[in-house]
């Protein structure tokens, strides 16, 4: 024989093939020589709602005659040993565990004959934790029916706890399944910390109170959302008896220029509700800066370099430290936007141009401001240094006067002009120009 054949496994009450229960199908490999014989072992699973009681295995070779045989009655063999299969129940649920006030479905079946209904009672190991019905009853022609598994809501922070789903019928083997009831009233862990706001190199004081019971130590992990900054112990033990622990934190000095920011503390242990806090950690790095200038005004149209910055700071540094320079009224000047203090070095000249800009305007006060930026993301630290410096227009009106001729002679008398020469918004044909000249002015004999 050259083609792989197909073999089936079966049950049978009687001692003969015929109305067995399939259990199992396989393929049986080639070759297979004339005459030869191909032994076979391995295991099968009965199923649990298989047949029941004292049983026969059968097995077809070729069961889907796939090799061409004079004889096909020959393939089929009956053990004359037989196993005892008992009747049983079984109890399938959806899941291994329930929270308290919530539902589980669960599958009641039964193996053997379905001819008959079967009333089975349910009932489970701990009244206070599961609610099932008192029976359920398996239809005729059926081998399983579903019902609805109740977690107790109990008011009790007292943790996880196990509970069983029972089963029994007459002639049958009682089933058992095992469910967590997760607890609802999941006790608390408090944290709270001494200090709101500590200043980088100084500690502060943290505590854990935790709720339920007290018989036995609490081991609570403890975590931040930045080492860097915030430095903690791992875990901390609340002894058995105790209802808090006390800790100590760290706010970290890490030579960084920085923002006052919060950072999160959290606190987790088994069977507890996370408990977090926050502490905000006060840089200690930033310069002290001042600002000054040489001169308290400058014209506009002084050119370039008409005054100087001068940025201070009054503590060195490890790392660089960058200052963002700024103007309180855009446009008006133009400068180094930034400067950069390295480590060594405690002052920076910013030369000033005033922008001309060839208007009539007021006088205005530029408000120039000094603030460093953090080191690491560059956002300007609040506060900073100021100076004042004032910037004086010089593009009022001015005069001209002219002369009918380039000479007199003796008392000769001459008529001269003197012209307030104003700006383009005076040239005629402006109606708020009046009667001007076509220099843009007004012109009054002299």
């Amino acid at each position: 024989m050259t083609r792989e054949f197909t073999e089936v496994t079966g049950l049978t009450h009687e001692a003969q093939a015929g109305g067995e229960t399939r259990i199992a199908t396989s393929g049986v490999p080639a070759p297979l020589p004339a005459g030869g014989e191909l032994p076979r072992s391995g295991q099968l699973t009965i199923p649990f709602t298989g047949p029941a009681g004292t049983l026969h295995l059968v097995v077809t070779a070729d069961a889907n005659r796939q090799i061409g045989e004079s004889d096909e009655t020959n393939n089929t063999g009956v053990s004359a040993a037989t196993i005892e299969v008992p009747l049983a129940l079984s109890l399938q649920t959806g899941g291994d565990s329930v929270a308290e006030g919530a539902s589980l479905d669960a599958r009641l079946l039964r193996n053997g004959p379905t001819t008959a209904a079967l009333t089975v009672a349910l009932s489970g190991s701990d009244a206070t934790e599961l609610a099932v019905p008192l029976e359920v009853t398996i239809p005729a022609g059926q081998s399983e029916v579903s019902f609805a598994v109740t977690a107790l809501t109990d008011g009790l922070a007292d943790g996880p706890q196990t509970a069983s789903i029972q089963a029994s019928a007459a002639g049958f083997r009682a089933a058992s399944h095992p469910l967590t009831v997760t607890d609802a009233d999941v006790p608390h862990i408090v944290l709270v910390v001494a200090d709101a706001v500590v200043a980088e190199g100084e500690s502060t004081t943290a505590t854990l109170t935790r709720g339920g019971r007290l018989d036995t130590a609490l081991a609570v992990s403890l975590g931040t959302s930045s080492p860097g900054q915030i430095s903690l112990p791992g875990q901390v033990t609340i002894p058995a008896g105790e209802a808090s622990a006390t800790f100590e934190i760290l706010a970290v000095d890490d030579l960084y220029v920085e923002n006052t920011r919060g950072y999160t503390l959290t606190a987790d242990a088994a069977g507890f509700e996370r408990a977090s806090a926050t502490v905000s950690v006060l840089d200690n790095d930033a310069p002290g800066l001042t600002v000054s200038l040489d001169r308290s005004q400058v014209f506009e149209g002084a050119g370039p370099n008409a005054a100087t910055l001068a940025v201070r700071r009054s503590e060195d540094s490890v790392y660089p430290v960058r200052v963002q320079i700024t103007a309180s009224l855009p446009g008006l000047l133009t400068f180094a936007d930034e400067v950069t203090f390295n480590t060594g070095e405690f002052v920076h000249y910013v030369p000033l141009t005033p922008i001309d800009d060839d208007e009539i305007e007021d006088n205005v006060i530029v408000t120039l401001i000094a603030q460093p930026l953090e080191t690491l993301a560059l956002n300007p630290l609040g506060g900073g240094a100021a100076a004042e410096l004032t910037l004086l227009d010089d593009d009022g009106p001015g005069l001209r006067l002219s002369f009918s001729r380039d000479w007199v002679c003796g008392l000769d008398a001459e008529r001269a002009e003197l012209a307030f020469v104003t700006r383009p918004w005076f040239m005629p044909g402006n109606p708020a120009a009046g009667d001007g000249d076509a220099d843009g002015g007004f012109a009054r004999p002299v």
